[in-house]
C-alpha cells in the first residue's frame, strides 16, 4: 500500500481517515461502530477496483494520449538540420544553428 499521503487515491484517503477518527472513540462505541462500518465499505471497495482494473485503480495522471514526445537535443538538432538542408541552407547557417540548439558557445 501507498505510505505517502499525496500519492494515495482519494478512496484509500478516506479509508484511512475514516480508521484515523473511528479510533478516537471508545471501543464498542456506537460511533466506532459506524465509522469502522463505512471503512470496511471503503476497503471493499477498493479491493473490488483492483480485481478489476488489475493492480493500479487509477490511470496514471497526465497527457495519456498525447503524440507529442519530447525530442533529445541532438534528435531535435537532426531534425532542424535536415529542415534546413531541404530549405536550401548554406552548411554554415546548419552548422551555427545546430551548434546553437546542441549549447555550443563560440564567444
Amino acid at each position: 500500500m501507498v505510505t505517502n499521503f499525496a500519492e494515495m487515491s482519494p478512496q484509500q484517503r478516506g479509508v484511512l481517515v475514516t480508521n484515523t477518527q473511528a479510533n478516537r472513540f471508545p471501543d464498542g462505541s456506537t460511533e466506532q461502530q459506524e465509522l469502522l462500518a463505512i471503512r470496511n465499505a471503503g476497503l471493499d471497495a477498493l479491493n473490488m477496483m483492483n480485481e478489476v482494473n488489475g493492480t493500479n485503480p487509477f490511470p496514471p495522471q497526465g497527457r495519456l494520449n498525447s503524440r507529442f514526445s519530447k525530442l533529445s537535443p541532438q534528435e531535435h538538432a537532426k531534425r532542424v538540420a535536415q529542415q534546413m538542408l531541404e530549405a536550401g541552407k548554406t552548411p554554415q547557417e546548419i552548422g551555427a544553428i545546430v551548434a546553437a540548439i546542441l549549447g555550443f558557445d563560440f564567444n
